[in-house]
């Protein structure tokens, strides 16, 4: 999971964020940030066969907007497991470091990512942003880095004392 943002202050966006599927339309605009390095080497692009992935039958991806409907960033997610979601967020680069991921994460996990029982993310350990923004989003970290050396967290989306 790649989340590049912190603080919101509230009048960088637009309320509400709202999430839509990707649609091929999206395709011109996500790819645009890719000029951007930092997103470059934390996200996939999003090429013809990372959107024939994500509009497949594992994986979701929403697109986030703000209540102006100008694209903040998007939402992806895979399911290898029926119960579990393992995250990516790319957040516009030109909103990175205000609080943008924190508020996409935040609106996420009490909007669609409730069809989830449990989140998960991976990130990378140099990506300080990404690991406080997810502890915000009610993300636990796990001790022990996963093969590639990233950092896991999770959240249950479960009541707790289920």
């Amino acid at each position: 999971m790649s989340v590049i943002a912190c603080r919101l202050p509230t009048a960088t966006i637009e309320p509400p964020v709202s999430f839509r599927p990707i649609d091929t339309a999206d395709l011109p605009v996500l790819r645009s940030w890719f000029t951007d390095a930092e997103l470059a080497r934390r996200v996939a692009y999003p090429a013809d066969d990372w959107y024939a992935h994500v509009t497949g039958r594992y994986a979701r991806c929403w697109i986030v907007h703000d209540g102006a409907g100008t694209p903040l960033g998007w939402v992806q997610v895979d399911r290898a497991d029926p119960d579990i979601g393992h995250l990516d967020i790319a957040v516009h680069p030109g909103l990175r470091g205000v609080g943008v991921g924190s508020e996409i994460l935040a609106a996420f996990v009490s909007g669609p990512g409730r069809a989830y029982g449990r989140l998960e993310g991976r990130i990378a350990p140099d990506n300080r942003a990404s690991l406080a923004c997810a502890q915000r989003c009610g993300f636990d970290p796990l001790h022990r880095r996963d093969d590639d050396g990233f950092v896991r967290v999770v959240r249950s989306m479960r009541p707790r004392g289920w």
